[in-house]
């Protein structure tokens, strides 16, 4: 699946969820923030479409999608970035 077709999805997905989406000017960033009482990703204008859906892909990391149909390739784009924070969080015990 292409970089464009998955970041489509991952619109919707934010869509569905409730969350609004702005593209600007960000200095290469990315985040949710809530926003007059709305969650709002802000994703940097600048990135390319690739970058834009992995920023979007770990911004929704967090989100509940398990009751969400999703095609395969976007679910685990969203469960890798789970999983990388779950490891970030909790880092394997030094020997």
């Amino acid at each position: 699946m292409d970089d464009e077709t998955i970041l489509h999805h991952l619109q919707e997905l934010a869509a569905g969820l409730d969350i609004e989406l702005r593209y600007e000017a960000a200095a290469g960033r990315a985040g949710l923030c809530v926003l007059r009482g709305k969650k709002t990703a802000v994703i940097d204008e600048n990135l390319r479409v690739g970058e834009r859906a992995e920023a979007l892909a770990r911004i929704l990391a967090d989100e509940p999608i398990e009751d969400v149909y999703l095609p395969p390739a976007v679910r685990e784009r969203i469960i890798a970035y789970r999983e990388r924070k779950k490891t970030e969080e909790n880092p394997p015990a030094l020997e």
